[in-house]
């Protein structure tokens, strides 16, 4: 579970996010919808302390201010791009994500080879000799999304996981993080594809100016509130049900 109270987050005296008050839950997929620049980034950066805040950041009970090592024990982060440069198997990227939980100097337990092996089966059919620096951008992605979920953290923040993915895997990655939330786990994502988000998520969150101005759940929605927020960020759009699916449309 994630908490913020009054919580403010930018860059230098430069404040993007100017307040948000917020619960996320276990259990959860939440989408965040917004456009370009609307502070949708800067909000999980501030939620992981890469950039200043104020105001209140809890994790799991825990202040966002505690120790980087007690921090990734709750809390895992996937950026938009990995910035991976080092040469290494994808096994061994996947691997990274134990860190946390390995002593120093010490290796990884067959325990945690074996589960880093079937987390790179899942997302991909590779080799897991591949050198992870040949692989696809999309490819890439996907290692570091199943090197996150190696890190065992019970909160996920993904900044556009499906950026470089082409349509199938799109899907694929959106599925496999929806079956990750439902095993309790607390999921904030970025999106920019609003179908996606309607789809595979619980929840939305609209922002724009670094604000959240509306909170809407999926489960039985007022589709005009529903209409009515996607409109603020996207212009004359509706709302139809295919196959008793939601589906946004352009007028």
């Amino acid at each position: 579970m994630i908490e913020l109270t009054d919580f403010s987050c930018g860059y230098g005296s430069k404040t993007v996010v100017p307040s948000c008050t917020l619960t996320l839950r276990d259990g959860e997929l939440t989408a965040l919808l917004g456009a370009n620049c609307s502070g949708k980034t800067t909000l999980l950066k501030g939620i992981c302390r890469r950039i200043e805040t104020n105001g209140v950041c809890r994790i799991d009970g825990l202040s966002h201010t505690a120790p980087p090592a007690r921090i990734a024990k709750h809390l895992s982060y996937i950026p938009q791009k990995s910035g991976m440069t080092l040469s290494c198997t994808a096994l061994d990227a996947v691997l990274m994500g134990a860190h946390v939980h390995t002593p120093l100097f010490s290796d990884y337990s067959a325990e945690q080879k074996q589960k880093a092996a079937d987390l790179l089966r899942q997302f991909l059919d590779i080799s897991p000799e591949t050198d992870f620096l040949t692989l696809s951008a999309g490819q890439q992605q996907l290692v570091i999304l199943a090197r996150s979920l190696m890190q065992g953290a019970n909160n996920l923040l993904l900044d556009e996981p499906d950026s470089a993915l082409d349509f199938s895997n799109k899907h694929h990655v959106l599925s496999t993080i929806r079956d990750v939330s439902r095993t309790g786990k607390c999921v904030l994502l970025c999106l920019h594809d609003p179908n996606l988000a309607l789809r595979y998520c619980d929840r939305l969150l609209f922002m724009r100016d670094g604000e959240i101005f509306e909170d809407i759940t999926l489960f039985e929605p007022d589709t005009d509130k529903l209409n009515a927020a996607f409109r603020v960020l996207y212009g004359d759009v509706h709302i139809e049900h295919v196959q008793n699916r939601p589906f946004l449309f352009r007028e």
